[in-house]
């Protein structure tokens, strides 16, 4: 993002803007201020109603892990991703310009800004408020929570997840419109790849640090989908944990090569264009080598032009066709699959344990 805190896209979202420009909030600074904001609401809340702690009334605010949970975990990610997911295809259109791997056209910039400029979007984004939030409301006395203790704990607690549910609309939106928005100013056009460039990407690095930090909202998730899985193994839903996890890597795989795939399509054929003219080329070395078989001087210089152009195609075989390098690869493995690992080691420990107690 651009240090001047001035977005180059209308992104059509007034509440990320404002953040983001007049606010001068970076996605982290907004994340601690919102979580500040959620968790002395409801510390406020239960000071007034006598909730802070269990009683008669109900699970005190100290006691309900759940909420604690969403409120230092989910609730700080979600807010924070969603001023990112809206500032992001910024960051990624100036680091292009920057590269100048691609000429980047006014009508490709002004098509991004209709993407986000749609009001269907907000619409959605603030049906699902509601929707979320009457439903957060109308549940309450049905679950055991500090939300449950009083009505207000029940109108704060509502609040906050209906503001929460806006962000993570907007954020879901936000992915899908970048996605798209990275394949409008990528496709189709002719790449200046240049394979020794210092981010061992082509000059495309913007695009798989991108990529990654969209892997790293994923890996967050990752870690609640690690607990409904061991839950469900544990009740003895197999196949119901099992679909869950291959459902998790699966987003999280898509979430990182979906954007990457548009630029990989043109770093091919950038790259099968330079092949074909060095093969070209070769063959017509060759067979001009062919003709001064009786000339020992020229044949010996069509030689040396056949080798030389040899190195080159081989030396063109190592330009890179992916928007990444090996660090960011292990990086996207180890970051999907830690989530999992408490749970695998849980579900070991107690399949060991079964065998050994239960002879």
């Amino acid at each position: 993002m651009k240090k001047d805190n001035h977005l180059k896209f209308d992104i059509g979202d007034p509440v990320a803007k404002f953040l983001y420009e007049k606010m001068q909030l970076s996605p982290l600074r907004f994340a601690i201020i919102w979580t500040m904001v959620v968790v002395a609401l409801s510390f406020l809340t239960a000071i007034l109603t006598h909730t802070l702690f269990t009683s008669a009334l109900g699970q005190g605010l100290m006691n309900d892990w759940v909420w604690w949970v969403w409120s230092l975990l989910f609730t700080p990610v979600i807010a924070g991703y969603y001023l990112w997911s809206s500032c992001a295809i910024d960051g990624v259109v100036f680091g292009l310009e920057e590269s100048e791997i691609l000429s980047i056209l006014e009508e490709d910039k002004n098509a991004v800004m209709s993407y986000f400029k749609n009001p269907w979007w907000k619409i959605l984004a603030i049906f699902m408020m509601v929707v979320i939030g009457v439903l957060y409301f109308q549940t309450r006395e049905a679950l055991a929570g500090f939300a449950s203790t009083s009505i207000a704990a029940k109108l704060v607690t509502s609040f906050t997840y209906s503001i929460l549910a806006y962000f993570a609309t907007m954020l879901i939106v936000n992915l899908i419109i970048n996605y798209w928005a990275i394949r409008r100013i990528v496709q189709d056009k002719e790449l200046n790849i240049n394979p020794l460039h210092p981010d061992r990407c082509g000059g495309l690095k913007i695009l798989s640090d991108y990529s990654i930090k969209v892997v790293y909202l994923n890996a967050i998730f990752g870690i609640l989908v690690s607990i409904s899985a061991y839950r469900l193994v544990s009740i003895g839903s197999i196949w119901a944990s099992i679909f869950l996890v291959i459902l998790y890597l699966s987003v999280a795989t898509i979430s990182f090569f979906a954007p990457l795939s548009t630029a990989h399509e043109e770093m091919q054929e950038a790259k099968t264009k330079l092949l074909l003219n060095l093969g070209k080329q070769f063959w017509n070395e060759y067979l001009a080598a062919h003709k001064a078989v009786s000339d020992s001087e020229a044949l010996k210089d069509e030689i040396t032009k056949i080798k030389q152009l040899r190195e080159l195609y081989d030396l063109t075989q190592d330009f890179p066709v992916w928007p990444f390098d090996t660090t960011t690869l292990r990086r996207f493995f180890i970051t999907i699959s830690s989530p999992l690992i408490p749970a695998i080691i849980g579900l070991l420990i107690e399949t060991v344990s079964n065998r050994i107690f239960l002879r």
